[in-house]
């Protein structure tokens, strides 16, 4: 029968060292890409669904009549078409439309008054949509992810790989009948 003890490795002592768990840095791999793949599939989503309009291509399309809702927010345009429009020769057929307007002309009177007067059958709504999460928080989104992914993948690789740490010390489990 043997009777030296065996190394008996404690992890709650200090200076123990637990070995490294490659799951955890695959799974915060994982995560952050797949964060940022929705993230980017969030913002694509609400752009990709409106057709960018030229100012004058609005205008001729709400002066024919063409035209059977425009919302007015910020200093935007977004509507729907009564039948699908075409952008240039040989473009692809729109229903919804969006239209950049110039800085501060959707809080000019005189332009929403011309929306009114010119409207035919149109309904013409203002949305302010300005409110504290789209306007601070989702440019912030990136920064935060970037942020993260620094601190969790850089800075605790850098604080793993400092000269210097203490080797794990092995603990003997000594019981009085090998004494």
């Amino acid at each position: 029968m043997d009777t030296t003890p065996q190394p008996v490795i404690n992890y709650a002592s200090p200076g123990t060292v637990r070995p490294p768990r490659k799951f955890a840095g695959l799974f915060g791999w994982v995560l952050f890409i797949g964060l940022a793949i929705m993230l980017f599939l969030v913002l694509q989503s609400n752009k990709s669904s409106y057709a960018e309009v030229s100012l004058s291509e609005f205008q001729t399309q709400f002066q024919n009549g063409n035209v059977s809702q425009v919302v007015v927010d910020g200093d935007m345009l977004r509507g729907t078409l009564i039948k699908p429009g075409v952008i240039g020769p040989g473009g692809a057929a729109f229903s919804k439309f969006r239209t950049e307007l110039p800085a501060t002309m959707s809080q000019n009177w005189s332009f929403i008054q011309w929306l009114l007067d010119h409207r035919q059958s149109a309904e013409v709504r203002v949305e302010n949509n300005g409110n504290l999460v789209s306007s601070l928080l989702l440019p912030l989104i990136p920064w935060l992810l970037i942020f993260a992914f620094v601190w969790f993948f850089i800075m605790r690789s850098l604080r793993k790989a400092q000269p210097g740490k203490p080797k794990p010390t092995p603990v003997y489990i000594v019981t009085p009948e090998n004494q």
